[in-house]
C-alpha cells in the first residue's frame, strides 16, 4: 500500500496515495491544584460491600453511624433524608459543594451541621467514601464474553455483532477503502489494515512519531472522495515537540516482517500545524464537497 501522508494540526501527505494527518502539540500534564484537604480523600480507600461497615475504612464507620440511619445505604431514600449514594445531588453536586452542606448542614430540613464533630480530614474522606460506594452500588452490565454473532433486538430493529477485527490496542477511528479494505488507528501511533476480514499482522509503516500520552496519540483517519483517482489518506495525531525526552522504555519493542502492503509511504507533506495553546489533544476530521479537509479539535475532556 502506497500512501502519501498529510498531517492537519500539522498535516501532512503520504506516496502516491496522500494521509492527512492533524498534530496536536502536547504540554506537560498541570500539576494538580494546592488542595490542602483534597489529598485526604484519597485515604478513604476502597468502598466496602453495600451495607457493611467495612472494617479498617474510617469513613465508612462514620457513614454507617451518622449518615445511614437518615439517608440509608441504597440507591433509595433513606427514612429521612434522600439517598446520598444515587449520584444526585440538589445542592451542588462537586466535592466542594458536598463538604460545604456536610459541613454547615441543613437545619430547616432537619440535618445538623457537623462542623463541630467532625474534622476535615473526617469529612473529605466521608465525600470520597460516598463517591465510591456510589459506584459500587451502581447496575452492572450483562457480561457478554464474546459478542460476535449475538443478536441484539432493539423497539425498531434486530441487528446481528460481527467482530472485524481482534487485540487493537485503543483503536480510535476507522474508514473504508474503495476496495473494502478497513483502516483502522491505534492511538499509540500504529495504522492498521483490515482486508476483507483479516487484520494484516503489521501496521503501516513510515507514519509520523506521535506523542501518546493521556489523551494525545493517533487520532482519526478519513480517505479522499477521489481516493481512486489519487490515493489519499488524511490521518491527525499528536506531536511529539523538538527536544522533548521520552523516559526509557521498559522493553524493546518486538519487530516483525512487514509484507508488501504496509510499506512505508513514498513521501509525506506537511500541510498544517494547530495551535499549542491550549493544545488540542482529541481531533476529528471530515472531508467537504469541494473537496478539502477540514477538522475539530476539543481542548479538554468532560
Amino acid at each position: 500500500m502506497k500512501i502519501r501522508l498529510i498531517v492537519v494540526a500539522a498535516v501532512m501527505l503520504l506516496g502516491p496515495r496522500a494521509m492527512a494527518m492533524q498534530t496536536a502539540t502536547p504540554q506537560s500534564p498541570p500539576s494538580p491544584a494546592a488542595n490542602p484537604a483534597a489529598p485526604v480523600a484519597a485515604v478513604a480507600g476502597a468502598a466496602a460491600p453495600a451495607g457493611r461497615a467495612g472494617r479498617g475504612n474510617p469513613a465508612a464507620t462514620l457513614y454507617t453511624e451518622i449518615c445511614a440511619g437518615c439517608h440509608g445505604a441504597a440507591v433509595i431514600a433513606g427514612p429521612r433524608g434522600p439517598s446520598l449514594l444515587d449520584d444526585q445531588w440538589a445542592h451542588g453536586a462537586d466535592d466542594e459543594s458536598i463538604v460545604k452542606n456536610i459541613r454547615e448542614g441543613f437545619p430547616a430540613a432537619g440535618m445538623p451541621p457537623f462542623k463541630e464533630s467532625l474534622t476535615d480530614q473526617q469529612i473529605w474522606q466521608m465525600v470520597a467514601y460516598i463517591h465510591l460506594q456510589a459506584g459500587n452500588l451502581k447496575d452492572r452490565p450483562e457480561y457478554v464474553p464474546d459478542p460476535d454473532g449475538q443478536v441484539i433486538k432493539s423497539e425498531k430493529q434486530a441487528f446481528k455483532v460481527e467482530i472485524v477485527a481482534r487485540n487493537l490496542e485503543t483503536p480510535w477511528a476507522l474508514a473504508f477503502l474503495p476496495d473494502g479494505r478497513l483502516l483502522i488507528t491505534e492511538r499509540p501511533g500504529r495504522l492498521r489494515i483490515v482486508d476483507h476480514g483479516r487484520l494484516l499482522p503489521d501496521p503501516v509503516k513510515g507514519l509520523p512519531k506521535v506523542w501518546e500520552k493521556q489523551d494525545g496519540g493517533l487520532f482519526d483517519v478519513e480517505v479522499h472522495p477521489q481516493y481512486s483517482r489519487n490515493e489519499w489518506i488524511y490521518l491527525s495525531y499528536s506531536e511529539t515537540l523538538p527536544g522533548y525526552v521520552p523516559p526509557p522504555p521498559a522493553a524493546a519493542d518486538a519487530t516483525t516482517t512487514t509484507p508488501a502492503t504496509t510499506n512505508a509511504p513514498a513521501s509525506s507533506t506537511l500541510i498544517a500545524r494547530g495551535s499549542t495553546s491550549p493544545p488540542a489533544n482529541t481531533v476529528r476530521l471530515s472531508m467537504t464537497p469541494s473537496p478539502s479537509v477540514s477538522s475539530s479539535t476539543a481542548t479538554s475532556l468532560i
